[in-house]
């Protein structure tokens, strides 16, 4: 019977004995936390980069957009073809993507420490810009596939729809449509006063929502 009793209390202390030490072996993980890499570091790292490069970028973009757009305008202001409705169309566009160009830059002016975006009216009026230029370029370039089209599928309707007049009341529907539409920058920015007491342009809170609709 002791020998019963003995040969139990060792099958039971070698089980326990393995439970412990496969729970053990389940429950304490190797530490790899040094083979980890730092993934702060890591981001760090192309975000920096990329500031840096937007520096030097931003500017050159926009002074080539300004050179393009106006050597493009001075062409399409050309006698023979400034009568053109299509040329009105174009025209416009190159001037209101200078116009986008111009915000753009003045925008980009903060990354060298000078901050005429984050003052009251100019915040104001910049992302009213931006909205507004951004609406005018993509509908000019339907205005002129309109008329395109009209050329090609309809050319005896030419003379009766693509017409400068006819673009001019065009180009002022768009005008007052685009207003019409994006003027809340106007009212839904504001200047905020931060802790170091610098200011940011920033957003009305309680009018978040129209910005995330636009």
């Amino acid at each position: 019977m002791a020998n019963h009793s003995t040969y139990a209390s060792n099958v039971s202390s070698d089980i326990g004995g393995g439970i412990v030490e496969n729970v053990t072996r389940m429950t304490t993980a190797p530490d790899y936390s040094n083979e980890l890499p730092n993934f702060a570091d890591i981001a760090d790292v192309p975000y920096t980069e990329v500031m840096q490069l937007q520096k030097f970028v931003v500017p050159v973009l926009c002074l080539l957009g300004f050179f393009g757009n106006l050597t493009s305008v001075t062409i399409f202001m050309g006698q023979a073809l400034k009568k053109k409705s299509c040329i009105m169309y174009l025209t416009t566009k190159c001037l209101t993507d200078t116009l986008f160009l111009a915000a753009l830059l003045v925008v980009w002016l903060g990354d060298v420490d000078v901050y005429w975006f984050h003052r009251h009216g100019v915040c104001q009026m910049i992302v009213f810009i931006t909205y507004v230029c951004g609406f005018l370029s993509v509908w000019l370039v339907v205005m002129v596939t309109v008329e395109n089209y009209i050329r090609i599928c309809h050319p005896h309707r030419v003379h009766d729809l693509c017409t400068t007049g006819k673009a001019q009341v065009a180009l002022l529907c768009l005008g007052i449509l685009a207003i019409f539409c994006y003027n809340f920058p106007l009212w839904t920015t504001h200047i905020v006063i931060m802790a170091n007491n610098t200011s940011r342009c920033s957003l009305v809170p309680s009018k978040l929502n129209l910005h995330t609709i636009a």
